[in-house]
């Protein structure tokens, strides 16, 4: 084996370990306004317990759309005029 091998294992490992130290004095720098928002607000994009804003609009806008074709539909069988009359005579599929 080489008898600089050792010298310059070494020299790596304390520059990895030089490196390491100085990510880890500049990685805990302050937290500030920042810290203190995120502290006050773990979840900022729900704004129910399981629930973004877009999911709360998405179920609002489909139960508005499902309530009023559902209207429609009463309407229709309200005026009857949701299948054909049945006083002809031809066959019916209703």
């Amino acid at each position: 084996m080489n008898a600089q091998m050792p010298a310059t294992v070494a020299r790596k490992v304390l520059c990895v370990a030089a490196a390491a130290g100085l990510f880890m004095l500049v990685g805990c720098a302050g937290g500030g306004a920042r810290h203190q928002a995120i502290k006050n607000n773990m979840t900022p994009e729900l704004l129910s317990l399981h629930q973004r804003q877009v999911d709360i609009d998405s179920r609002t806008f489909f139960t508005w759309n499902t309530n009023s074709r559902a209207a429609w539909n009463d309407l229709a069988r309200g005026a009857y005029t949701d299948r054909p009359s049945r006083l002809t005579h031809l066959p019916m599929p209703h």
